[in-house]
């Protein structure tokens, strides 16, 4: 197995957008019967992706939720934290080193959770719903990167949060 991301810190943190009642999500429950289930929520920004996979995240019953930031530029990270706190997101959100890429990154986390005691895990991530061509070339397409890397592990599935663009 690839090396597992060391979580740098956990900062529960905000930013500017509308979220609406994100903030009064009450989580729901992992039933006691059921499979033991994380559900991940790997975050670039605090944006329209983000925010329609942090809402879905609490609808789904699971034991534990996390989103995560993959380092790779320190502003980035500065600017994503000052958003998370600003906003008072319902969930913390976990800073892990870049492992070879944000998809190579995550699909470490999934491993080491399956193994960590996990029966599932569920990735939520959020994309872009482009239509032309010419957006599709800005975007670097980490959505569907992730979403093949989780694919091929057992025990793991990946759920595609399209947001439309404007």
């Amino acid at each position: 197995m690839s090396s597992v991301p060391r979580s740098r810190a956990a900062h529960p943190s905000n930013s500017a957008l509308d979220i609406g009642d994100l903030v009064d999500v009450q989580p729901v429950p992992g039933d006691a019967d059921s499979v033991r289930r994380l559900l991940l929520i790997p975050v670039q920004s605090v944006d329209r992706r983000a925010i329609v996979a942090l809402d879905y995240a609490g609808r789904i019953p699971a034991d534990d939720r996390q989103a995560v930031h993959v380092l790779m530029d320190e502003r980035a990270l500065q600017d994503l934290g000052e958003a998370w706190m600003a906003r008072k997101l319902p969930y913390s959100l976990s800073v892990v080193d870049d492992v070879g890429g944000v998809a190579p990154t995550i699909g470490a986390m999934v491993e080491h959770a399956l193994h960590s005691g996990f029966d599932e895990v569920i990735v939520l991530v959020g994309r872009l719903g482009v239509r032309q061509r010419t957006h599709r070339i800005l975007h670097d397409r980490t959505a569907e990167a992730i979403e093949r890397v989780v694919g091929t592990i057992p025990g793991a599935l990946t759920a595609m949060m399209t947001v439309a663009t404007v």
